[in-house]
């Protein structure tokens, strides 16, 4: 599952493609958020398992519930998430905002998750 929080930076495209490229059999979903751009071209592109914009924090749970690995940003609602349902975080330095960065330290002393330098 792929979360960024309210509104998924357009950069969600590459990530996808790389994984679809890297690992083909992948099931993926992307929660999109207020992101309707980004959601329109995952969609078309039929790359994805699944793709939402908008939705309910119960149906992001179940997503989350339901998935064997998180991939977003470390905000701490996300990461929160995440941790309540139990799932593994996959998260990067690049561009982490300064409120972000005790969160990434966090998910690495507590083995929450994988921290990489950058996506690509």
């Amino acid at each position: 599952l792929i979360f960024f929080g309210g509104f998924a930076p357009h950069n969600v495209y590459d990530l996808v493609c790389a994984l679809r490229s890297s690992h083909p059999q992948m099931e993926i979903g992307v929660l999109c958020g207020g992101n309707a751009q980004l959601c329109r071209r995952l969609e078309s592109s039929g790359m994805c398992c699944f793709v939402e914009g908008l939705i309910t924090p119960e149906r992001v749970a179940a997503h989350m519930r339901a998935c064997t690995l998180l991939i977003g940003k470390p905000g701490p609602g996300t990461v929160s998430e995440g941790v309540a349902c139990q799932v593994p975080f996959v998260t990067q330095r690049r561009h982490v905002m300064a409120q972000e960065r005790s969160v990434l330290q966090w998910i690495e002393a507590n083995n929450m998750g994988i921290v990489v330098n950058r996506w690509n």
